[in-house]
């Protein structure tokens, strides 16, 4: 009798097992993505998209991302965080149909409700020194006052708007020298 109870619990443990690891990748599975945005149109935001799947960050891609969408029915997060990739493409506008005025408006938009979803909210710069101008410093300053995190290739940052438009904010801001660099500090900032 001993022994019919000890093979009963040694099946079952092997079966518990066999159950804990088939099911273990969904776990993971069920984690809450990133969203991954534009603000600007730029391409970099593609970029920034392969260091994702390098890195294994679970993240959805949409450059046009309205702020409705950034809460399911039940009215909570369906993103575990909000990175928006800031950089002004007059090209990539066109390409979306929609100009200047309408952009920064989207932007806002979504930036106001990821806020009140109280969402992580991290910014990131990586296009350098040639993707800024006009254009990208009117996104970046639009961007900047909402950001949990700036994560920014610091040669787009050598007349320092970052740090004006974020003086006196507590916001962490990493610097790197190559877009390659940037997934460390992304993995940081998302608590990963």
């Amino acid at each position: 009798m001993p022994m019919q109870r000890y093979a009963r619990s040694a099946r079952l443990a092997a079966v518990l097992a066999v159950l804990v690891i088939a099911c273990a990748p969904g776990l993971a599975a069920d984690a809450k993505p990133i969203l991954l945005t534009s603000i600007g149109q730029s391409a970099e935001a593609s970029m920034i998209k392969q260091l994702c799947v390098r890195g294994k960050i679970p993240y959805e891609l949409n450059a046009l991302a309205k702020a409705e969408e950034l809460a399911g029915g039940d009215k909570q997060p369906r993103y575990s965080a909000l990175v928006a990739v800031v950089g002004g493409s007059a090209k990539g506008l066109g390409a979306a149909g929609i100009n200047k005025e309408q952009e920064l408006e989207r932007s806002v938009a979504l930036l106001e409700k990821a806020r009140s979803l109280r969402m992580s909210i991290i910014i990131m710069h990586v296009g350098g020194v040639e993707r800024r101008g006009e254009l990208s410093d009117a996104f970046i300053r639009a961007a900047l006052p909402y950001a949990g995190h700036v994560i920014l290739v610091e040669a787009g940052d050598q007349d320092g708007l970052f740090e004006q438009v974020l003086a006196g904010k507590k916001v962490p801001i990493a610097k790197v020298a190559r877009i390659s660099e940037t997934l460390d500090p992304l993995r940081t900032a998302l608590g990963l």
